[in-house]
């Protein structure tokens, strides 16, 4: 059922995290009245409904270059993998001081590999990454900025499976001695700019929540427009290689699928910070297995979107929305890869 007991490290209590069955996602609210409320997250960016607001800076990282002699923990809270992060790490390209925590990743299955949270027109990506910050301007440490209404900002990395990327590796391959919950390794410091995209001027602003549980409204986000990729390999180290159960546990409990859906927008401005966002094409994945690549075909008609979904020898692909464009995915054994679904 996708359950997962977490030692909530931001308030410091223990909770259970479900995505589905009866304790699932929709039903939070029962004991966490913020899940059920509005500003909540993650959210389906729509690129037709951006307002580009040209007073939005470049992201500004301060002191993320860090010394291989230095060590960073890297831990199996049960409900995700967390990197521990110095605070002298900050950003000061937002209207307080955010100082860096932690970051940690939501992905999907080896069967399924789509797990971010936040989806771009109906796009899922393969995974994401989140680094969390605090408000250090007003608020002693993150976990009484937690449920603050400008107490936390994250940055959001989209991720999709391609090429092999030396800067997750880093901490990648200590993976195996986090297998289990609560398991933690020392791990050498790196540059954590490497982990995000190159461009950085370039991203949806919003205002949101928490992504589990409590689920505070009190979050600045900023998701980068731009993805950045990790292997197939790297991929199923992560969908594959960790559990969010004891070690001792004789039925262990595999970690993946840990991500919330979209919530609803509630009339939200989402906000862009490069001309053209709202009108800008979206660029579509190709999904592999074994051999098989995926030739996306697009036909523009007023139906309801239609989804396909696969199991057996093809990937799952997720359902592409603008407007009343309805997408219809084919599939085919060819090596054509990537095409761009235009926006009216």
């Amino acid at each position: 059922l996708y359950c997962f007991t977490v030692l909530y490290r931001i308030i410091y209590y223990s909770i259970v995290i479900c995505y589905l069955g009866p304790d699932g996602e929709h039903h939070w609210s029962k004991h966490y009245p913020f899940c059920g409320g509005t500003f909540q997250s993650p959210i389906d960016i729509q690129t037709q409904l951006l307002r580009f607001d040209p007073t939005l800076r470049p992201i500004e990282l301060q002191n993320y270059n860090l010394s291989a002699n230095e060590q960073l923990t890297l831990g199996n809270n049960g409900h995700s993998i967390q990197l521990s992060l110095p605070r002298r790490m900050y950003l000061s390209s937002l209207p307080h001081r955010y100082t860096a925590a932690q970051l940690h990743f939501h992905w999907g299955s080896e069967h399924l590999p789509v797990g971010s949270e936040h989806t771009v027109n109906g796009r899922q990506f393969a995974a994401e990454m989140h680094m969390v910050l605090f408000n250090s301007d007003k608020y002693p440490n993150i976990s009484v900025a937690a449920d603050k209404s400008d107490g936390l900002a994250v940055l959001g990395v989209l991720i999709e499976v391609g090429e092999f990327n030396p800067a997750f590796a880093q901490f990648l391959k200590y993976i195996n001695g986090i297998k289990y919950k609560d398991q933690r390794v020392q791990v050498p410091a790196f540059n954590i700019r490497s982990l995000l995209p190159v461009l950085l001027d370039e991203y949806y602003r919003y205002d949101g929540s928490l992504t589990t549980p409590p689920c505070y409204p009190s979050v600045l986000w900023t998701v980068f427009k731009n993805p950045v990729t990790i292997s197939l390999k790297q991929f199923l180290a992560l969908a594959t290689a960790i559990y969010s159960s004891h070690q001792q546990e004789s039925a262990p409990v595999a970690m993946n699928s840990n991500y919330r859906k979209p919530q609803y927008t509630d009339n939200r401005v989402v906000l862009c910070s490069f001309q053209g966002g709202e009108y800008g094409a979206t660029l579509l994945p190709h999904y592999y297995h074994s051999t098989t690549t995926v030739l996306l075909e697009y036909y523009h008609s007023a139906t309801t979107a239609i989804p396909q979904h696969y199991y057996s020898t093809t990937t799952a692909i997720p359902q592409y929305y603008h407007g009343t464009t309805t997408v219809l995915v084919q599939y085919y054994n060819s090596t054509t890869t990537v095409l761009v679904l235009p926006q009216y």
